[in-house]
């Protein structure tokens, strides 16, 4: 969408997914627990905890329609954003509402080629 579009009526925009993620941290508020550890043991087992780092969730509306919220966890790049979202979840809700247009940010799994 751009500037073309400025003009649109309510029902151009009708035709519209608008799809987002939110990233939403499921342990402490940075992700890292500190450990007092001796030098040169930064990286002993004993300091380890193996753990998600975030989760994720997706949706998208429309004027008159919405999604499922979805939940994902790791991280998403380009391949599995192709895979885990974008066909099975955002085309086959936009055909099957018959929505033409998708509205979505520009992070880097969205717009990779």
């Amino acid at each position: 969408m751009g500037l073309k579009h400025r003009g649109w009526s309510c029902d151009n925009w009708s035709d519209v997914l608008f799809s987002d993620e939110s990233m939403f941290n499921v342990s402490v508020a940075d992700g890292r627990r500190r450990v007092n550890g001796r030098r040169g043991e930064r990286y002993a087992q004993c300091y380890v905890l193996e753990a998600d780092r975030w989760e994720g969730d997706r949706a998208g509306i429309s004027r008159d329609h919405k999604t499922e919220l979805h939940v994902l966890r790791g991280r998403i790049n380009a391949v599995n954003y192709m895979d885990i979202i974008l066909q099975p979840i955002v085309i086959s809700f936009m055909r099957a509402h018959r929505l033409r247009h998708l509205l979505q940010d520009n992070a880097r799994p969205n717009v990779a080629r």
